[in-house]
């Protein structure tokens, strides 16, 4: 089990690839996409957007720290199980890029106004887009490139398909300005990182194995964030929470339960260190199982496979074993019950609020935002152009325009709507 890795189906390979495109560019086509996100607005606006807790309340993380810590989480992993840890990197940094200034609550509350299928996950690949759009008009890219999306390519319900992105460039083409000569819009963005963003949620299944470790680390990383945030804002005692399973304890969740015997046998770390006060223990005892229990289904050919539209092979299917994903279940669980202090209600009511008076705000006509604030006008005017929104309601675009913001541009936009000045610019560049 030991010389056992996942090599062969990892993307270490094209990490090797240098950037073709650029003059003078000595960068590969990873490091050159990581700097292209750490280098956007898009992440830094993370700084500013909630995670658990008001973003009023210094002793709760903000989404960059919650990304940063993913991102460590991930990266080990992929050096453990012999994957490409510059696109692990890629993906963790983008992997939320689209979420709401509000984190859960916003994102929730996103979806349900829509009205079309919107999600953060969504709403990051798209931004990835943007974040790497180059504009030109020659046609030639069309023939060279290989990845021309047509006017029908979107149906509707802005699906992203891995299979519209079979290169490093993705084009798009623009049909609204043709008195000027069509406009086509390539974009510099691996896409491994396009798929391991818009499929990172719990409904994605990635195309690539570093896609599936970053969907594992961001499950693991807020499980046990959410669980130190309780600790720091002394919702919950940390001794409370070591004590939730005892040594001899029977886990019972619903109608199932497991035993400690049956959760640490069969040879594999323990995850008695998931219900440590230390940080570093808890997730130390998820990463070494996870590690561990992969390797062994690896070395024991039992790992089930997938057909990957990127690498065009099948490829394993990481997963948990039934005692670990037992004890994750466990610990939602327990950190739900939490959820009903009035800290955590009052936290979740002003963001509700706020979100809430936003959405009004920016879809009210007379309110005079529509018509007057430059920044809305410019957002509005390239969404109604690019090909990739022209089936979208006005609804779903709002609901991407307001993922660009942070709590900090809320407030402004608030603030400057009560006193009926709605003509100030907003920073929603890429």
């Amino acid at each position: 089990m030991d010389n056992k890795s996942f090599k062969e189906w990892s993307c270490l390979n094209r990490e090797q690839e240098a950037y073709s495109l650029g003059k003078g560019d000595i960068r590969r086509w990873y490091q050159r996409d990581i700097d292209q996100i750490t280098h956007s607005t898009c992440f830094r606006k993370l700084q500013r957007k909630s995670q658990l807790l008001s973003e009023k309340d210094p002793r709760s993380r903000s989404r960059l720290i919650h990304t940063i810590e993913v991102s460590r989480i991930a990266m080990e992993i992929s050096e453990k199980l012999g994957l490409s840890k510059e696109l692990t990197e890629a993906i963790c940094l983008a992997h939320d890029i689209g979420t709401s200034p509000y984190g859960y609550i916003g994102n929730s509350f996103l979806k349900k106004r829509a009205e079309q299928d919107f999600s953060h996950e969504m709403a990051g690949a798209l931004m990835l887009l943007m974040i790497s759009e180059k504009v030109t008009d020659d046609e030639k890219y069309t023939n060279e490139i290989e990845a021309l999306v047509e006017d029908d390519d979107f149906n509707g319900k802005a699906e992203i398909k891995i299979s519209t992105f079979p290169n490093r460039l993705y084009v798009s083409r623009d049909i609204y300005k043709k008195k000027h000569g069509e406009k086509y819009y390539m974009h510099h963005i691996s896409p491994e990182i396009i798929d391991g963003v818009f499929n990172h949620g719990e409904a994605g299944v990635p195309n690539t194995l570093e896609g599936q470790v970053v969907r594992f680390a961001d499950n693991i990383a807020y499980l046990s964030q959410d669980i130190e945030d309780l600790f720091t804002t002394e919702i919950l005692e940390s001794r409370t929470y070591k004590s939730y399973a005892s040594k001899n304890a029977r886990l019972q969740l619903g109608k199932q339960s497991m035993s400690w015997r049956d959760i640490d046998s069969d040879e594999m770390p323990s995850l008695k260190d998931a219900f440590n006060e230390n940080r570093g223990r808890r997730i130390a005892a998820f990463v070494s199982r996870f590690v561990a229990y992969n390797l062994k289904q690896l070395s024991s050919d039992k790992l089930e496979t997938r057909s990957s539209e990127i690498l065009q092979e099948k490829i394993p299917i990481l997963e948990c074993d039934q005692g670990m994903q037992f004890v994750i279940n466990y610990i939602w669980n327990f950190i739900e019950q939490n959820y009903d202090h009035p800290l955590i209600q009052t936290s979740n009511a002003i963001q509700e609020e706020k979100i809430e008076q936003l959405w009004e705000i920016i879809s009210n006509s007379q309110s005079g935002f529509p018509d007057k604030n430059p920044t809305y006008l410019k957002f509005m005017e390239k969404a109604d152009a690019w090909s990739l929104f022209k089936k979208c309601q006005t609804e779903w675009k709002i609901a991407f325009f307001i993922s660009h913001l942070s709590w900090f541009d809320v407030d402004l936009i608030l603030d400057s709507y009560h006193e009926r000045n709605n003509t100030f610019e907003l920073d929603i560049s890429y």
